[in-house]
């Protein structure tokens, strides 16, 4: 396992015009920090179960200066989602 294990219910709490003050103390700092997209945070979580294939969520927030404007959650999973159970 490695990255930000995050679950919905913090998520839950993340909402758009957020500072990133506030945003850190709930998620942690961003996994991935692009300099070349300062204003983007990208929050990967990346676990390989048993003898499964490698498996990965991905949030993503963005900001304006220090406020968020936009969450991307379109590859976030949870945890448990991540792990099939085996039959």
């Amino acid at each position: 396992m490695q990255g930000n294990q995050i679950k919905q219910a913090t998520l839950n709490k993340i909402h758009i015009g957020m500072k990133k003050s506030e945003i850190t103390p709930l998620i942690g700092n961003p996994t991935l920090k692009d300099p070349f997209h300062a204003n983007r945070w990208d929050y990967i979580y990346r676990i390989v179960p048993g003898r499964q294939e490698a498996k990965q969520s991905r949030l993503t927030l963005f900001f304006k200066g220090d406020e968020l404007i936009k969450i991307d959650d379109s590859e976030y999973k949870e945890l448990e989602s991540l792990i099939e159970k085996e039959k």
